[in-house]
């Protein structure tokens, strides 16, 4: 086999390519969608846990919408999960609030807009997401996501479990429960995970460099070998064309009556011989 180096490395850039594309898919693809699904989680976990509280206390009133009212099945679900240890998401405690009844009404987001909730988080959050809620037609207790220059955001929309008419009457008066968009903002992990892009590229390229160059030099030593049996071979069927050609040249010799037959064979004897010595040797060094 010849250029056996050259395919080495062929192997070893292919294998490393494959590879980096592999991480590089796990870090910018995959990792970004399982912290969405967490943060999807951690949502949904507070919304169940506010149905939850709100059952236990006794909050929900007779004539409340359909929309929040719970037939018994789905109240016993509740309680079954959360008292068969529910447990809460990575992100929960990453959880911010942002009351948008204002905007929900269309009215000026600057002068009722606040943030609640134990977690700090920046006015431009703030302002993307009350201005997303405005613009867009939203459905309460469906998350949402949203990726901006500023933030990752996983997100949704409720009403406070008092007044349950929110919904259903767009002209509410400010008695109305307050509506919150509860949100979780991902982009600084996101961002972490995919800074980590320079890491694996440089260690990439480190193991590039270093299989390289060992695939190279195995390469070179089996090139070696390679010709070192070539030769090995070339010399053995020389050596063991001169006895076959002594042996042949007395055998004719003896047919045609020109050699002595009894010293003939004697040398007849010896060539093979000495070709059994060679044949041993090949099969003890292979």
């Amino acid at each position: 086999m010849k250029h056996i180096k050259f395919r080495i490395l062929i192997i070893v850039w292919s294998s490393m390519i494959l590879l980096f594309f592999a991480f590089a898919g796990i870090l910018n693809i995959v990792l970004p969608s399982h912290f969405v699904s967490e943060a999807e989680d951690a949502l949904e976990y507070e919304i169940d846990y506010q149905h939850y509280i709100s059952n236990s206390n006794g909050e929900s009133e007779d004539d409340s919408s359909d929309y929040y009212e719970e037939d018994s099945n789905e109240e016993s679900t509740l309680q079954k999960k959360f008292e068969s240890g529910y447990q809460d998401s990575y992100f929960t405690s990453d959880i911010d609030y942002i009351d948008v009844t204002d905007a929900l009404n269309d009215k000026n987001t600057s002068e009722g807009n606040s943030l609640v909730g134990s977690n700090s988080t920046s006015l431009k959050s703030t302002y993307e997401l009350t201005e997303w809620v405005k613009n867009h037609n939203i459905s309460e207790e469906q998350i949402y996501t949203l990726q901006t220059d500023n933030g990752y955001y996983v997100f949704t929309v409720y009403e406070e479990p008092q007044n349950y008419d929110y919904w259903d009457d767009a002209e509410s008066d400010a008695n109305d429960s307050p509506v919150y968009l509860m949100y979780i903002n991902i982009d600084h992990i996101v961002k972490y995970t995919r800074s980590l892009n320079w890491l694996i590229s440089a260690i990439f390229l480190c193991a590039i460099v270093v299989m390289s160059i060992i695939g190279y030099r195995l390469g070179v030593k089996i090139e070696e070998s390679q010709k070192t049996q070539r030769r090995f071979f070339q010399n053995s069927s020389h050596e063991l064309k001169t006895p076959l050609m002594a042996i042949q040249g007395y055998a004719e010799g003896i047919e045609m009556d020109v050699v002595d037959p009894q010293n003939a064979a004697g040398i007849i004897m010896q060539e093979t011989e000495r070709m059994t010595s060679l044949v041993e040797e090949i099969l003890s060094i292979s």
